[in-house]
């Protein structure tokens, strides 16, 4: 079986849910133009808080 894998590095803005899901949300969408087949998007385990 092939899994299509995508990882994010992507320097969140510090306490800013709304920032930090609108970059996640930017990222699966390039994500899926470059690799329609893309099964699994890795990110920061703390990308959503901002918190380092």
């Amino acid at each position: 079986m092939k899994v299509n894998v995508a990882c994010a590095q992507i320097e969140p803005v510090r306490f800013d849910v709304a920032a930090n899901v609108k970059k996640m949300a930017e990222f699966i969408e390039k994500a899926m133009a470059q690799n329609p087949k893309t099964d699994l998007i890795i990110f920061p385990e703390l990308i959503i808080s901002g918190y380092e």
